[in-house]
């Protein structure tokens, strides 16, 4: 089984391509338009999917996931789609020498919940999440 997966030649998704696969994490790549069918289903092991702005479309029975954090932009399709199917928490990752969407995040009820440290700091990497409302 494939736990470990580098997606940055993958643009496009098939139908069932992950299905019961035991990724870890996952980052959609920017470009991909679509998540079909049964795409994410019975993933169980998955712990973050991450959503590009370039989706445009998920298959309603796409991402059949239980303890998933779901990582989307804001006003992205996906952030849309999540809320529409009762996601409750909205994640974001960016770098410490990004300040005006730091700024804008903070702004905006986001929470600072991981670190990743780099060599220059300014480069480190930082999570946010908050409810969605």
């Amino acid at each position: 089984d494939i736990t470990e997966l580098n997606s940055s030649h993958i643009t496009m998704l098939g139908r069932s391509a992950f299905y019961s696969s035991r990724l870890k994490h996952f980052v959609i790549p920017e470009g991909v338009k679509d998540i079909p069918m049964e795409c994410f289903e019975e993933c169980n092991y998955l712990e973050d999917l991450v959503i590009p702005r370039s989706v445009v479309r998920i298959s309603n029975d796409a991402i059949m996931l239980n303890s998933t954090t779901l990582k989307v932009y804001k006003h992205s399709y996906a952030e849309k789609w999540a809320k529409e199917r009762g996601f409750i928490k909205l994640a974001i990752k960016t770098r410490n020498n990004r300040r005006e969407m730091l700024n804008f995040l903070c702004k905006n009820n986001f929470n600072f919940t991981y670190v990743e440290p780099k060599e220059d700091v300014r480069e480190n990497r930082i999570e946010l999440e908050r409810d969605i409302l």
